[in-house]
């Protein structure tokens, strides 16, 4: 049984410890660098302050921090506790064995897989996007606004704010950043191309989030529908598109398959308003989100949609066969991406977006 200690104790760490179950590995210890943790303990185990890790016995020492703060931990483990940098693994080591081991015992035919798995195999740590182009967004600027007190970075050249669980100016960076990386050209995550793009009319950005995809379009907008279930992001949307004001409308809603106090669905939003681009990243919810759209689908002759098809291994399938009787043309993002938040499910390779198209 190989003995391990946990450094990280926040959302990470859960995700870890659940995956971890029924394994062959046995946690002796958690580490933290937030003092009010130490003495406690977790899951029955005991949270120690990192100067005491040198003291017990391990194999491996597990990061279980966000990417914004693994090198700095990384650091403080190698350079000032002296661990050794063979013991230190980063909370996605499991992941990348189990996902190697399964493409090691096939062959792989794609390209664009081959050179993905190539990459993972030169990385000591699993990501979304396995891809030498994420090395080219070393870091975003941000700035602080004092008149709304909310930070903000320039995104396709507009200002897009961030909501206020971004305390600092490096939390916004790091936000940012990765919006860059997901929607580089090169990324199987991007929504638009020179081939697929927004030409006009009434939007749907459905988990916008920050907005950054209605803020990419927003000068060829219509009206745009936000609709997402985090308040907190209100009142940053709000800012970041003042300038555009009159076309927005912000829908605080889980997009599904019915309508409730918490739910909408894309029939009843297409009784008031004559869609003409979907856009869909709503955290696995896709499917049932597209079963809301049958009546709106029917009636259609004019559509184009971006689906996130990354979040469950089978999503891809199953929303193909949604949209496949209403004639919808369909191509994914080109590339695959590795979607390591869900660690309910076997580490593989899926395609980011499913792009389709109704043009009668």
């Amino acid at each position: 049984m190989e003995k391990i200690i946990i450094f990280g104790t926040g959302d990470i760490y859960k995700k870890t410890y659940n995956y971890l179950l029924g394994k062959d590995i046995k946690i002796m210890n958690l580490s933290d660098n937030d003092k009010a943790k130490w003495g406690k303990s977790i899951d029955n185990v005991s949270i120690i302050p990192p100067t005491d890790i040198c003291n017990q016995e391990f194999d491996a020492i597990v990061i279980c921090v966000g990417d914004i703060y693994y090198e700095e931990v990384y650091h403080q483990l190698c350079n000032d506790l002296r661990i050794p940098v063979e013991k230190i693994r980063h909370w996605t080591y499991w992941m990348r064995k189990e996902l190697l081991d399964f493409y090691h015992s096939r062959e792989l035919c794609d390209d664009n897989a081959i050179k993905v798995i190539d990459n993972i195999e030169k990385n000591d740590k699993l990501g979304a996007f396995n891809y030498d182009f994420v090395e080219l967004h070393s870091r975003a600027e941000c700035h602080f606004d004092d008149s709304c007190g909310m930070y903000y970075g320039l995104y396709q050249g507009k200002r897009l704010y961030l909501n206020r669980n971004y305390k600092t100016k490096r939390q916004a960076e790091h936000y940012i950043k990765y919006l860059n990386i997901e929607q580089d050209e090169k990324s199987p995550h991007r929504y638009l191309d020179e081939n697929f793009t927004f030409d006009g009319g009434i939007v749907l950005d459905a988990g916008a989030a920050e907005g950054n995809f209605t803020l990419e379009i927003i000068e060829k907008v219509e009206k745009a529908i936000l609709v997402e279930a985090d308040s907190d992001w209100n009142e940053a949307l709000l800012k970041t598109f003042e300038p555009w004001k009159e076309k927005i409308i912000i829908i605080n809603k889980y997009l599904s398959d019915m309508d409730d106090s918490s739910h909408v669905s894309i029939n009843s939003l297409t009784k008031e308003h004559n869609i003409k681009f979907v856009k869909m990243d709503i955290e696995g919810a896709e499917v049932d989100a597209l079963k809301g759209g049958n009546d709106f689908f029917n009636r259609v002759d004019c559509l184009k949609m971006v689906v996130c098809a990354y979040h469950n291994n089978d999503d891809e399938v199953k929303i193909r066969n949604i949209l496949q009787p209403y004639s919808f043309v369909m191509q994914n993002t080109k590339g695959y991406m590795v979607f390591v938040d869900n660690l309910q499910q076997e580490p593989r390779l899926v395609h980011g977006i499913l792009r389709a198209e109704i043009s009668n």
